[in-house]
């Protein structure tokens, strides 16, 4: 007896078939023989020997060609059985094969979910950024022509313009306002303080006040007429006005800007 095994558990593969052959032949040899011997019983002593011989030969013929039959029949038999072990292997494998397929494409589909949703949060941001820009932009642009129509507000008035970083207690000027001093724009430099460089002495007192008083919160704007040196020996008197224009949260001033006109007569 011989055994395959197989996914579907033990398989028992027998030479059944090629034994019932053989003993098929057999039988029919040994009833051919004894046909034969009943035939020849008219002269028994010249065919007994004759019969049992042909009775063994056929007997022994047909036993060989049957068992020959039957190992072919069981070598069939396993190769079909190993075609449907390997069949049934495929199969399996395809199953598998199936489940990983499914398993990558639902992977797959969630990956290209989740690129798709960074897409549109990129392009959302992109949209949201580009009108980020323009805003700016347009506030940029409305400064730079703010900046403009001041300019254009000072010259036409002949006026003098400083802007004081409280904070850093540091000062820009336009060219109108060194021209005042007598002086050029070079000769300003930030950390100037003009005020107690420039004003009368009798003077000072007077404007400091008044410029504590807007910087208090006392007034709403700041405005004060002085004596102002221009170059070494000349007295211009100036009409100084200005404005906080930035404080802090606690109201704490950090940026002023005023005008000087001369209204020496």
């Amino acid at each position: 007896m011989k055994e395959l095994k197989s996914n579907n558990g033990p398989v028992k593969t027998t030479a059944r078939l090629g034994r019932r052959f053989a003993i098929a032949t057999t039988g029919s040899a040994i009833l051919l023989a004894g046909l034969t011997y009943l035939t020849i019983t008219a002269n028994p002593d010249y065919f007994l020997f004759l019969g049992g011989t042909a009775l063994a030969c056929t007997a022994a013929l047909g036993y060989i060609f049957g068992r020959q039959i039957g190992l072919k029949l069981e070598q069939r038999e396993l190769e079909h059985i190993l075609r449907i072990n390997e069949s049934h292997k495929t199969v399996q494998q395809l199953i598998k094969d199936k489940e990983f397929l499914k398993s990558e494409t639902f992977d797959l589909k969630q990956h290209r979910e989740f690129l798709l949703k960074l897409m549109e949060d990129a392009d959302r941001s992109n949209k949201e950024l580009q009108k980020e820009i323009y805003t700016r932009q347009q506030a940029e642009n409305q400064a730079a022509q703010a900046r403009d129509n001041m300019e254009l507000a000072l010259i036409g008035g002949n006026l003098g313009y400083w802007n004081w970083d409280i904070s850093t207690n540091t000062h820009t000027f336009n060219k109108r306002f060194a021209q005042l001093l007598g002086l050029s724009i070079s000769d300003l430099t930030e950390d100037l303080d003009w005020r107690d460089a420039y004003i009368h002495p009798d003077d000072k007192d007077r404007v400091i006040h008044a410029l504590l008083c807007h910087l208090e919160g006392k007034n709403d704007d700041y405005s004060c007429e002085y004596r102002l040196t221009k170059g070494l020996e000349q007295w211009i008197w100036v009409l100084d006005h200005g404005r906080v224009v930035e404080r802090n949260a606690s109201q704490s001033p950090l940026r002023m800007i005023g005008t000087l006109l001369d209204i020496t007569e």
